[in-house]
Parts: structure tokens; sequence; C-alpha cells
């Protein structure tokens, strides 16, 4: 978890690598940006909790395989298109 903290930049890239990652807390970090495509690919990823940051542009379609996901929170953020959750 970490929401509320100073950090600033994109999301870091490295969070890619953590293949079992169940749950991502990053509210109000001051993060900016797009979304990366690679965030989709985390597919144990259950709960993504992005809101309240700065980003924006489109919304991956690479989230739609984010097949185990139960919460989304995007809250306060200037992205567009649609999120398609592919469910199996």
């Amino acid at each position: 978890m970490l929401s509320g903290n100073n950090l600033n930049g994109q999301l870091p890239y490295t969070l890619k690598n953590l293949a079992k990652l169940c749950s991502l807390y990053h509210e109000g970090t001051g993060l900016i940006g797009e979304l990366p495509f690679w965030l989709g690919n985390i597919r144990q990823l259950q709960a993504l909790y992005i809101g309240e940051n700065g980003f924006n542009g489109q919304i991956p379609s690479s989230l739609g395989n984010l097949s185990q996901l139960q919460d989304l929170e995007l809250q306060e953020e200037s992205l567009d298109g649609k999120l398609s959750l592919l469910r199996i």
C-alpha cells in the first residue's frame, strides 16, 4: 500500500515484474501520465486503486485481461475510453 505519500512521476515500470501481485493501492500519490499497457499483464490483480492522481489519456485495453479484478478505483482521473473486462 503506497497511498497518500509524495511519490511523483509515472507508475513504476518495475511493478510489471510482480506477476503474483493481487492488490495495488496507489491512491493520491501524485503519479502522472498515461496508464501503462503492462498493467493488464498482472493477471492475479484483484484490486486496483489508483484514483486521485494525475493519470490521463486512454484506458489501456489490456486492463480487460484482468479476469480476477474485483475492485477498481479510478476516481478523479482524466481518462478516456471504455473498459471491457474479460470474464471466463
